[in-house]
This record gives structure tokens, C-alpha cells and sequence, in this order.
């Protein structure tokens, strides 16, 4: 990248960072305030090679353990693990009063704090974190995607803020209470920083993908479950439907056989009935009496034909007339007949030795 290019860059970077901040972006400049290494005495730029030996040495150190990040957090299953696991490197590269971590709240894309370093802090940090996200500064944040450095609601503290991010999506914001002088925080510390934000957003990408695989796993085997259960609940009720039905078709079989029986019985008996009133019929018809039936209301049923060969009165003409009513008497009479009869039917006893006088058709009177 030139210098020109380098230098629109740092323009556009300017405009989009809140007013309120610019105070806190600048550029290094070499030379600005500090020796030149060709004005030291040998001695003093000894100890400046062995200081950054040292903190080069140290700074592989952190990196090397930060390498181990990754594997050491890929299999956990505890949110709070993993971020108090990134709490405790973030605290091996800068110096913090207090640290908080807000997640993204999928539901609804805001921020939640998910976890808090120190429970005295956790108010503070609510309050500031809407004037950051009013005045734009949590965008701009997520946007640099590294460190950022900002003055308090107040401006008693300066915070640190770094994106948690994935190539795929924005996890959180990492926020915290600086313990240190910003200008004594080395540059490979912050880029170590980022380095660890990252992981711990891959760690946390890797957290919610498990967590989703395992919901899902879990509705899967319960459906599974269900459906087991519902094959075996429906398997038992076949199995009893086919018992009920192997039993009711005995059972069916049984009355059929039985309703055969009694439907021959009853033939047998209608037939044997119609052969009984055959012979009947051929009896009375040749027999030198008058043969009738009457109903349980006095009502002649049946009238053998010798009535019209005595009485010469045709046996159809009495059918469905009460048996008093063809008297040839008076009212008083017939009246004592009606009681009479039903007298007998109460009782239940036999209908004989009645005596009644009939009118023939010719005028002459006949005793039964």
C-alpha cells in the first residue's frame, strides 16, 4: 500500500469515527518525541534490544498459549467457559479493572450481557452501553474490527471495545475497563488481543452450532421416541382389535347359528300351525256345529260356514261384530252379557255353558 493510499484510508477512517473520539484515533509517527537510537549511549540501547527481545519473547509466549485457545474450547459445552476462558487471556495481555461480554440476542439482533468479570461493575457497564450504541460508537467499533479505545459516559474511565466476529456474523462486543495507561499497552499486545477475540468468536460460533446440532438432536430422538412409542401403542390396539374381532366374530358366528335354529324352529312351528288350522278348518267345515273364535274383545273372528246352513246368515256377515250384539234379545239382556264376559276374561276362566237365542234369516228363533 503507498503512502497516498494509506492516507485516504486514514481520511475515510476519520470521518466515520464519532466526533466525540477523534481525540483518541492517531496515527504513530516516528520520531515524534523519542530518541533516536543513534543519540544513545551503547548501555541504553542495549537495554532497548533486551526490552524487546523480552516482550518478543514474551509475546510468543501468549501467542503459543493463545494457539491452544481453539482446541482447548472447541469441545465445551458451557457458554460461561468459554468467556471466562477468553477473560483470562484477554488479562494476560492488558491490564483490566473489569470486563464484560455482550452477546447478540438472535431473536431480535441486540445486545445482552451475557457475562460480567466482577459483580460491582455489571451496572456501569448497562449504563454505558446505550449512549455507545445511541452515538453510533458500537458500530464503529464493529466495524474496525480490532481495538478500539473510548472515554466513559463520563469520561472517568476509558474503555476498550472489540468486535466478536466471525467471517459469517457478529457474535458480541468484548468491553472493558482499562487498568492501565493506554499508551502503555504494547501494539502486538493489542493485535494478540484481536487474535484471542476472534477465537473466542469462532469458540462461540462453535458453541451455538453444537448447542443447535444438540436441540435438534435431542427433538429428533424424542420424535423418534414418540414415534416408537406411538408404533407400539398402535401395534398393542391392532393386536387387541384383532382379538375383539376374532371374538365377536365367534360370538356373531354363535348367534347366527343360533338365529338359523330359531328360524327353522319357526317354520317348523308355522308350518306344523298351518296344518293344525288345515285340519281344523277341514273339521268344523264337515261337522254338523257351529265353530267360532271371538278376540279378547268379544269380537267373532272365525265363523264356520254350517252357521248359514242353520241360521241361513252368511259367516262374513257376524266377522268383526261382538258376539252379544247378534242376540235376539233386548238391551237389559245383552247388557248382562257384556258383564259377563268380562267378568271371564278378568278371571281367566274358560268361556262356556252360555246360552243365547239367534235370530235366523227366515224369522225363526234358534238357542245355542
Amino acid at each position: 500500500m503507498t503512502r497516498e493510499t494509506g492516507e485516504r484510508r486514514e481520511s475515510a477512517l476519520r470521518e466515520e469515527i464519532p466526533e466525540k473520539h477523534l481525540s483518541d484515533f492517531s496515527t504513530p509517527q516516528k520520531g515524534r518525541g523519542k530518541k533516536t537510537t543513534a543519540s544513545l549511549s551503547p548501555e541504553e540501547r542495549l537495554a532497548i534490544y533486551a526490552e524487546e527481545r523480552r516482550a518478543a519473547l514474551e509475546a510468543l509466549g501468549v501467542a503459543a498459549s493463545l494457539a491452544r485457545f481453539d482446541t482447548g474450547t472447541s469441545r465445551l459445552e458451557d457458554l460461561r467457559t468459554i468467556l471466562k476462558e477468553t477473560e483470562n487471556r484477554a488479562n494476560m495481555l492488558v491490564r483490566f479493572k473489569a470486563l464484560a461480554f455482550y452477546l447478540v440476542d438472535e431473536s431480535d439482533s441486540s445486545f445482552y450481557q451475557a457475562y460480567c468479570s466482577d459483580l460491582l461493575w455489571e451496572r456501569f457497564f448497562e449504563e454505558e452501553l446505550q449512549p455507545l450504541i445511541d452515538d453510533r460508537t458500537f458500530a464503529w467499533a464493529i466495524s474496525r474490527e480490532r481495538c478500539v479505545i473510548v472515554s466513559s459516559k463520563k469520561r472517568t474511565e476509558r474503555l476498550l471495545l472489540h468486535v466478536l466476529a466471525t467471517p459469517s456474523r457478529t457474535r458480541g462486543m468484548f468491553v472493558a475497563v482499562l487498568d492501565q495507561d493506554k499508551k502503555t499497552i504494547r501494539d502486538h499486545s493489542l493485535s494478540l488481543l484481536s487474535v484471542v477475540m476472534f477465537t473466542a468468536a469462532a469458540a462461540l460460533e462453535s458453541f451455538f452450532l453444537y448447542k443447535n446440532v444438540r436441540e435438534l438432536n435431542a427433538k429428533l430422538v424424542s420424535h423418534i421416541q414418540h414415534l416408537e412409542t406411538t408404533e407400539k401403542e398402535l401395534a398393542r390396539y391392532r393386536n387387541r382389535l384383532e382379538e375383539e374381532v376374532g371374538e365377536r366374530t365367534v360370538e356373531l358366528q354363535k348367534t347366527n347359528r343360533r338365529l338359523r335354529e330359531e328360524i327353522r324352529q319357526h317354520q317348523e312351528t308355522e308350518r306344523a300351525l298351518a296344518e293344525s288350522r288345515e285340519r281344523f278348518r277341514a273339521l268344523v267345515e264337515h261337522s254338523s256345529d257351529v265353530v267360532w273364535e271371538m278376540d279378547g274383545e268379544g269380537r267373532f273372528t272365525y265363523v264356520s260356514p254350517k252357521l248359514e246352513g242353520l241360521l241361513g246368515i252368511s259367516p262374513e256377515k257376524v266377522l268383526g261384530m261382538r258376539f252379544y250384539d247378534t242376540f235376539d234379545c233386548g238391551e237389559e239382556e245383552r247388557e248382562r252379557f257384556r258383564i259377563g264376559l268380562e267378568e271371564i276374561k278378568k278371571r281367566g276362566d274358560p268361556f262356556t255353558r252360555v246360552e243365547c237365542a239367534w235370530r235366523a234369516a227366515d224369522g225363526r228363533r234358534f238357542f245355542f
